[in-house]
């Protein structure tokens, strides 16, 4: 099996635009991004789901996340962020468990909106 997109960004195999790293995670520019300014912040280790991680990584995880949007707050200008986890091989495209970071404005052109299902009880 190949080595997964974002294993390959942290054994740099593959080029990334870095912005945070420690031992244990990593945040990057997304080089898909949904709008400028999109990071994702993944654990180092390979696990696509959160219940395979540690709760000290998980903890790590979610203090970077929530410290990037402060930075797309600050230094972007944002008036808003969806912070949005990649949970599982069906949540991801990537395999790997990942945490997007997008910066929100108003008329941004992002929309989330989707028609629920109605569904017997």
């Amino acid at each position: 099996m190949a080595e997964c997109k974002i294993c390959q960004i942290i054994n740099r195999k593959q080029p990334a635009k870095i912005v945070y790293e420690d031992g244990a995670i990593m945040a990057v520019l997304s080089d898909e991004p949904t709008i400028f300014g999109h990071l994702w912040v993944f654990p180092k280790q390979h696990h696509p789901t959160l219940e395979a991680i540690d709760d000290k990584i998980i903890t790590q995880l979610f203090y970077a996340a929530s410290y990037a949007a402060s930075v797309l707050f600050q230094g972007l200008g944002a008036e808003g962020t969806n912070i949005i986890i990649g949970n599982g091989m069906h949540a991801t495209k990537n395999e790997h468990l990942i945490i997007d970071v997008l910066p929100r404005k108003a008329n941004d052109g992002v929309n989330f909106t989707w028609e629920p299902k109605k569904l017997t009880p």
